[in-house]
């Protein structure tokens, strides 16, 4: 009789393990990369979500971390950006900015450390030997070209990248507010395209088009500042008492006109010699000619914006200041870009 129910208490416990497997595999095997546009749930992937390539320090693409060649379950091959202490809204701030031309597209954003037992079971890409902070993965779709990093460019090549890189960011600008504010070459991506495509900037005032078989898109979007009320209000900025100087002096570096200013200077050292000595010099003569118009007008921009958020209705303020900022932008890129 002992035996017997020795036997039934070993057997329970049996079938109990057996059970919890099968629903454990069954909730495991079911989970993959969670599609950002799809699904806002970021599920804990398994060994065979992600499969490593081949894992390696990419230098002329800006990473604290390490960037890991990989495949999706679908055997899509795609970039891992693992890095430590990333911006939390990143799945917010990667879910505004895709399906955009020439910004990065993210699959998902996925913290490790809230999971404790992925840190385990996926150390391939959940944990840095250097890690203090949460392990960030950024499953992002593979650009074939690196950074421009390590390249050379020459006049033609440097006006193609600009109206793209500059429109997009414009585009970005009139769609939701958001500038990138961390621009530079580890961060300019290349891709070339099978053949040439379409890329469409549809929330400029007037919608415009470039046809490339390259594009070059703009990466890591942590330090990214969105001008929205509901953002600048997190800050404090909306509060009546404020100092609206100062907080204009704060947020003038991260609007949108000098994140294109930084992007003309970031691709005029990528000319080759002779040209870059030409066209710096030339920039140097425009920023000297125009600089006090446009800075001027941005600066009057912003201003009037934050003295609205006093207020209570701030969505109209907001939207006038994002379609003259952007004009504002516009008429400084058309008359450097013609000159």
């Amino acid at each position: 009789m002992i035996t017997l129910i020795y036997y039934m208490i070993i057997m329970r416990k049996f079938i109990n393990i057996i059970i919890h497997k099968i629903i454990y595999n069954k909730l495991m095997t079911d989970l993959k990369c969670p599609y950002d546009d799809v699904a806002k749930n970021y599920v804990i992937p398994t060994g065979k979500w992600l499969e490593a390539i081949n894992k390696l320090k990419i230098d002329d693409i800006n990473t604290s971390g390490t960037i890991i060649i990989s495949e999706l379950l679908e055997k899509e091959k795609v970039l891992v950006k693992v890095t430590t202490n990333k911006n939390v809204k990143l799945r917010d701030i990667n879910q505004k900015i895709k399906g955009l031309p020439n910004f990065v597209y993210t699959f998902c954003v996925f913290f490790c450390n809230d999971y404790l037992d992925v840190i385990l079971r996926n150390k391939e890409f959940c944990k840095l030997s250097t890690a203090k902070y949460k392990v960030t993965l950024e499953i992002m779709k593979f650009y074939n070209g690196g950074s421009i990093t390590k390249h050379t460019i020459n006049l033609k090549q440097f006006k193609l990248i600009l109206k793209q890189l500059v429109l997009a960011q414009i585009n970005l600008f009139r769609k939701n507010g958001i500038t990138h504010n961390d621009i530079h070459s580890g961060n300019i991506l290349i891709h070339k395209h099978s053949g040439k495509v379409e890329l469409n900037y549809a929330y400029l005032e007037i919608p415009e088009k470039i046809i490339s078989e390259f594009e070059f898109i703009l990466s890591d979007y942590d330090k990214c500042v969105q001008f929205h009320p509901n953002n600048i209000n997190e800050n404090g900025y909306d509060e009546v008492e404020m100092n609206v100087s100062e907080v204009l002096d704060d947020l003038i570096q991260y609007t949108l006109l000098f994140n294109i200013i930084r992007t003309i200077k970031i691709l005029l050292e990528k000319l080759n010699k002779d040209e870059k000595e030409l066209l710096s010099r030339l920039f140097l003569e425009f920023e000297e000619k125009y600089q006090e118009r446009y800075y001027h007008r941005e600066r009057e921009l912003l201003n009037k914006y934050l003295d609205s958020l006093k207020n209570k209705d701030v969505l109209l303020p907001f939207r006038e200041y994002i379609k003259n900022s952007s004009n504002n932008c516009l008429n400084y890129f058309t008359k450097y870009y013609n000159q």
